[in-house]
């Protein structure tokens, strides 16, 4: 009877080796490991714009095991899941959405890269730390925290700005941050103050989960992110600025540019604070007594704040617009879900042929229909020696303006406006990097040419789709150009409208009435994208006829 059971076990072993065996086999054609060092951790950035692809910009994340491909301009993380590396340097991307052929390259004799196909297009990500201007937006914000016993808030900033306020005192300077995680504020004093950035792994780059640890003259000092509690908008004609409360009684001022203003105490009405100026930095601590009321706080017209960096008194440290006797109101903000869209309080303007009003006198005459569609061409520009900011781009633009769900945006004031009347319904072009600098363009009527030719000559832009009402004239051409306004020098000093005489004839359409403005009114330069578009509607309102009206 034993006979039997041992030829039993005899072929049960035999079975399950050769099953191993298979097994083996069968896993050599795909063999999964850890991501290698050079990308375990590590940030990879593809730019569409550098490439002439487009506008976008996709960072590519690795943690220990997963990746996160996220685009910028509010996609948010498109794809996301577990990642592998292969024997052959493919990656395999788990839970991937439309991508394919995933690889890598790293070691220590050849470059470093991400590389896969998304739609099609073949997308190589370089690493992170070679593109800066990223690796220092992952940071920006306020941390709260500790020197020793007393309470501190720490604000990183654009430009490489640090700011510390504790126990009364301000300290700032500029700031670096290095690929393994080492910090160094280098302060206004001439002292360096070190420390490191460490990330919670398992919370997926989550800015709430970062913590900054310092020494500060001897002290240890430990932050952490931290949100405003309450924050405050003051429409100006410059643009929104935002008061942002935080604990301990601290408060920050953001212009529209994103760029922080004012950073102290506000405590029963007493604001003690540090300005920030950009052409003249003021080190004074100023002082003074607001007033509240419900949720709305009152500065005082002389407030020493920066609504732009050429319109500061070196004498006083004053903006020269508050000393006009604007009084900035700061209101609370709130968010209204109940409010109805714009389409749902009005139809949708039809075309009915071209309705102008009057123009009473001389100036500028009105080139855009005033009731029905008008149709305006926008062109986002940049230069090789001043970049676009790499959060804004063409589609979130033409939501600002354009999106009749936007209460804020263009298009939404004036069909409130016109009672339903006129829907201004435009398209944003770009981002057109122009040939030359900045510096070597004489003319706007100079950056038009090349930039609407540009369209026409390689995007089949047509500029009768621009003629809403076909009158041979295009109902209007804004020119959204990107770095900062300089005082003095023509046309990079202002907003303006104008009026374009000599347009070429063989684009088949007149160009007339035509928009430059630098982006900075419009768009913040640290993202979430802080959308203004006041002095757009503004400059519409001359398209439309309508005069300058000043106090």
């Amino acid at each position: 009877m034993r006979k039997p059971i041992t030829y039993i076990l005899f072929f049960l072993v035999i079975t399950i080796v050769i099953t191993a065996f298979a097994g083996c086999e069968q896993s050599k054609d795909d063999i999964k490991t850890p991501l290698p060092e050079c990308l375990r951790g590590q940030t990879f950035v593809y730019d569409e714009l550098e490439t002439g692809e487009g506008t976008a910009l996709y960072t590519l994340r690795f943690t220990d095991s997963d990746y996160y491909l996220n685009q910028d301009g509010g996609t948010g993380v498109i794809a996301h899941g577990t990642a592998y590396a292969n024997e052959d340097k493919t990656l395999v991307l788990e839970g991937a959405n439309e991508i394919t052929d995933a690889v890598y390259g790293g070691s220590a004799f050849e470059e470093t890269y991400a590389e896969l196909v998304r739609g099609g297009r073949k997308m190589r990500f370089s690493p992170a730390a070679e593109t800066t201007e990223y690796v220092y937006l992952s940071y920006l914000g306020t941390f709260f925290g500790k020197t020793g016993d007393k309470n501190a808030i720490l604000v990183l900033e654009r430009w490489h700005e640090w700011y510390l306020y504790t126990d009364g005192k301000m300290l700032y300077g500029t700031y670096e941050i290095f690929a393994d995680g080492k910090i160094e504020l280098n302060s206004n004093d001439g002292k360096v103050y070190s420390g490191s950035i460490t990330k919670d792994a398992s919370a997926a780059f989550d800015l709430r989960k970062i913590k900054i640890d310092l020494t500060v003259d001897d002290t240890t000092a430990s932050f952490t992110f931290c949100e405003a509690g309450e924050k405050y908008d003051a429409a100006h004609a410059m643009g929104t600025y935002t008061l942002s409360l935080y604990p301990e009684d601290v408060f920050e001022i953001h212009g529209i540019d994103g760029f922080l203003k004012a950073f102290g105490t506000l405590k029963d009405g007493e604001v003690t604070y540090f300005q920030r100026n950009i052409t003249n930095r003021v080190e004074e601590k100023y002082s003074f007594t607001v007033t509240k009321d419900v949720d709305t706080y009152y500065f005082p017209e002389t407030t020493p704040l920066l609504p732009r960096s050429g319109n500061i008194s070196k004498d006083t440290g004053f903006g020269s617009y508050w000393n006009a006797g604007t009084k900035l109101e700061f209101i609370k903000q709130a968010i209204d879900d109940d409010m109805p869209a714009a389409t749902e309080l009005f139809p949708k303007a039809e075309v009915t042929g071209k309705n102008n009003y009057p123009d009473f006198g001389g100036g500028l005459k009105a080139v855009m229909p005033t009731v029905g569609t008008a149709r305006p061409l926008v062109l986002l520009i940049d230069f090789p020696d001043q970049h676009r900011p790499r959060h804004v781009t063409a589609e979130n633009i033409e939501s600002a303006l354009f999106s009749l769900d936007d209460s804020d945006s263009l298009s939404a004031f004036y069909y409130r406006s016109s009672y339903g009347k006129l829907f201004i319904d435009g398209k944003v072009y770009g981002w057109y990097r122009m040939k030359r600098p900045r510096t070597s363009y004489e003319s706007d009527s100079e950056i038009m040419r090349e930039a609407v030719g540009y369209y026409i000559n390689n995007s089949g832009l047509n500029l009768a789709d621009f003629d809403a009402d076909n009158d041979g004239v295009v109902d209007s051409l804004y020119i959204l150009w990107a770095g900062n306004m300089e005082s003095g020098t023509g046309m990079w000093d202002s907003a303006y409208r104008s009026t374009w005489v000599n347009s070429p004839e063989e684009w088949g359409r007149k160009v007339t009435g035509y928009i430059f403005v630098p982006g900075s009114t419009i768009w913040s330069s640290v993202p979430p994208l802080k959308r203004n578009t006041n002095s757009l509607i503004h400059e519409t309102g001359h398209l439309l006829g309508l005069k300058d009206y000043y106090s």
